[in-house]
């Protein structure tokens, strides 16, 4: 288990026993939403950590600069690291619509803004969905699972969901 926020917050060396699932299910549990994240920094540095062969399943919003991502998932894979992309959004980050102004509060800073809702929302989707098949064309060319998850869907469902189809693959 590798969390982060602008720095390491929490590093679990794998293990293949039930005491070390047992250990890192306890503290995804408790994990807590805390400051900005570089997720293309925290992958190339866990990239650099790692000595063996192993699955690594990358779970974010993935809301950092594109290009950064794609750095760390290509260290990922050259680190032999089989990699799923579990990418989870909002439904509002998937419609985002709106006829007036709206008041957005970030979970991970608790900065607040003000916006148009129309203006915004005509950069908001082309920006997301931009951003959204730059990310997945590289997990294509770099034979990486991604799958979409919304914040909707319980988390052991989706992760079911991912696993069994990766399954019926092989």
């Amino acid at each position: 288990l590798f969390a982060f926020d602008e720095g390491q917050s929490l590093f679990i060396a794998p293990h293949a026993t039930n005491v070390q699932l047992k250990a890192i299910m306890s503290h995804l549990d408790r994990l807590q939403p805390s400051g900005a994240t570089r997720c293309g920094a925290a992958l190339s540095r866990l990239a650099s950590t790692l000595r063996k062969r192993g699955l690594c399943i990358v779970i974010s919003d993935l809301f950092d600069d594109p290009n950064g991502i794609i750095r760390g998932l290509r260290h990922l894979r050259f680190k032999k690291q089989d990699v799923i992309v579990l990418r989870i959004a909002d439904p509002m980050e998937r419609h985002f619509s709106g006829a007036s102004s709206m008041r957005l509060r970030d979970m991970e800073t608790n900065e607040e803004v003000f916006l148009d809702a129309t203006v915004a929302a005509r950069f908001f989707r082309s920006g997301f969905l931009e951003h959204k098949n730059a990310i997945e064309r590289a997990c294509r060319d770099l034979r990486i699972d991604y799958e979409d998850i919304t914040i909707t869907e319980p988390f052991q469902k989706a992760l079911l969901r991912v696993l069994d189809k990766r399954r019926r693959m092989f």
